[in-house]
């Protein structure tokens, strides 16, 4: 019999699989202390989103390992848990189905799942991390800003190169869905005969089905689309180099050539369900926001302003507020922030009657109104009032009533 090319092992009250070629170091000096690695001597922080923490350590034979530790933020992460399995056994698995095909991505040497019931973790992933690589959005960051710290390449050599990429992942039935700049790595020194890009990210990777034409336009426009604001303004050049490095590295598809106009098109409307999207996050828990409640307040506000500050805030606006103004309507406070150059604007609004009572929970009362479309505008413009927070009494003495806080700089008041 043939040695087994993983093994399993328990601890921390975590189940791992582990790859057996790295399972002793593995075992001995990280998976133990996977469970509680944040803030451990030599292990530096990576990313740290509502969905992840990415971390970065050291073993002692010398190689550097990447552990993501997947969160269960709500109930619909359970449901997808328990119908499709982890998104950390997803990525395990298909990091072994890539590396069969030969196709260059991260590599993934040890998954672990919680034993018994997770509580609010889904499982971990420990993938080979890559020290002579980098990020394609840090990369690309001097190429299309002359003059940085690293040596630039022509866009029109990396565009002719990740084109071929791109196409070889297509042609081989390999599909990421979410294909972006931050999610490829390039190699800046690969030895000869090296793939010099790999992609990263591989939940949603989809694997063993050629993808169609349309769906080829997607992930080209998505792609293209990452390279920021200097291309999205004049994309065509770049959209046309790609499609004709693209085109030329396989047969020719089926159903005709893709035209540049078809990216293009493609990447507009994403452009404009992106910033859809980011304009509802000042709504829900995401990044940069949040939402809480407090003494039978609802409040949306941006992370780093405590929803107790806002209603202290709250207080100081009503005591100043013109007693021939009970309610606070139209009025608005201000207070200075220290450092100067910045004020934040607290502004009340009436509170709601008998029908917006009713409609509360289909129709957002004034405040939250206001706040969002703010978000909103400075969204578009990069400019204006930056939305803080919304928020609307459901309980107590103030039911009803709501006010909003915009920061704004001292020279536009």
């Amino acid at each position: 019999m043939g040695t087994p090319d993983v093994v399993e092992w328990r601890g921390g009250g975590v189940a791992w699989i582990v790859e057996a070629a790295r399972a002793e170091v593995l075992i001995r000096e990280l998976l133990p202390a996977v469970p509680g690695i944040a803030g451990q001597p030599g292990v530096e922080l990576v990313k740290r989103s509502l969905q992840r923490e990415v971390h970065r350590v050291r073993l002692s034979d010398g190689a550097l390992a990447i552990v993501k530790a997947y969160r269960l933020r709500r109930w619909k992460d359970r449901v997808k848990r328990r119908l499709f399995g982890s998104k950390p056994r997803i990525e395990w698995g298909i990091s072994r189905r890539l590396a069969a095909l030969g196709v260059s991505a991260s590599h993934a040497i040890a998954v672990g799942e919680p034993v018994g019931a997770p509580a609010g973790i889904e499982g971990y992933l420990v993938l080979d991390a890559q020290p002579d690589a980098l990020v394609l959005t840090s990369y690309l960051a001097p190429i299309l800003e002359p003059g940085g710290s690293l040596p630039a390449e022509p866009l029109g050599v990396l565009v002719r190169d990740l084109a071929g990429f791109v196409r070889g992942l297509h042609d081989r039935g390999v599909s990421h869905l979410d294909l972006h700049t931050g999610n490829i790595l390039v190699r800046t020194a690969p030895p000869p005969g090296v793939e010099r890009f790999l992609v990263v990210d591989l939940h949603r990777v989809r694997v063993g089905r050629t993808p169609r034409r349309e769906h080829r336009v997607t992930a080209i426009a998505q792609l293209l689309q990452s390279f920021g604001a200097e291309i999205a303004r004049d994309p065509g050049p770049t959209v046309s180099a790609f499609l004709d490095a693209y085109l030329d590295a396989g047969e020719p598809l089926q159903g005709g050539r893709i035209a540049p106009a078809q990216v293009i098109r493609a990447m507009r409307s994403r452009a404009a369900r992106r910033l859809a999207s980011r304009a509802r996050r000042c709504l829900r828990e995401s990044t940069g926001y949040t939402v809480e409640t407090l003494s039978g307040w609802r409040i949306y506000h941006r992370r780093g302003m405590s929803a107790a500050c806002l209603l202290a805030l709250w207080e100081q606006h009503r005591q100043a507020a013109s007693a021939s103004l009970p309610e606070c309507d139209s009025v608005e406070s201000r207070f200075p922030q220290e450092g100067g150059g910045k004020v934040l604007t607290l502004r009340g609004y009436r509170a709601r009657g008998w029908l917006g009572r009713a409609l509360r929970g289909l129709v957002p009362c004034a405040a939250v109104r206001d706040y969002a479309a703010a978000h909103r505008a400075w969204l578009r413009q990069g400019t204006g009032p930056v939305a803080v927070a919304a928020a609307e009494c459901r309980q107590g003495p103030d039911r009803g009533k709501s006010f909003a806080v915009f920061e704004i700089e001292t020279d536009l008041r």
